[in-house]
């Protein structure tokens, strides 16, 4: 998508409401209305050792406080670890495909949320996905999470439909 569908967008509401944050792998901030770019990697797509190492930092964050000094540093070496292995292309990696990389890029175009374009801004890689987002109000950190979950399974849907396959499509 280009610059140009962003500067059609209103002004951003600097005044928003927070209205909360969670913890998955990563922290995740929630405004009443905000702008998010999110990351979606393909199922399939970290080495073994990785995902071993991955599950050993959630197990650690599982026995300090979400807030401390030691959470935030496990959080960081998750986040190296994701990002280190993000570009390479590793594994499941369907939109090397370009008939599916365009297919799929016609579909997130014309994906809504309550009849509204969701996205600005889009790069599909080969294992994984960047998005930004118009403005969207949410009135909770559960709808936020609903929406991307929503996102997620039909956007899974469509693709796995496309590549007559079955089975998870995106990385928990």
């Amino acid at each position: 998508m280009s610059a140009a569908d962003s500067a059609t967008d209103p002004p951003f509401d600097w005044q928003t409401r927070f209205l909360g944050s969670y913890h998955d792998d990563l922290p995740h901030w929630v405004v009443e209305r905000g702008r998010y770019a999110v990351t979606f990697r393909c199922a399939g797509t970290l080495p073994k050792a990785v995902v071993a190492r991955m599950e050993e930092q959630r197990r650690l964050l599982g026995e300090v406080l979400p807030q401390s000094e030691e959470a935030e540093n496990a959080r960081r070496r998750l986040f190296l670890a994701l990002e280190t292995y993000l570009d390479k292309g590793y594994g499941f990696a369907p939109f090397r495909d370009t008939s599916v990389a365009k297919s799929f890029h016609t579909w997130l175009s014309d994906y809504r949320l309550c009849g509204e374009r969701l996205l600005s801004d889009f790069v599909i890689m080969p294992n994984h996905l960047h998005l930004v987002t118009r403005e969207v109000k949410f009135e909770s950190t559960a709808e936020f999470r609903k929406t991307w979950s929503q996102f997620k399974g039909r956007s899974a849907f469509f693709l796995n439909r496309l590549l007559k396959r079955t089975g998870p499509f995106w990385q928990t």
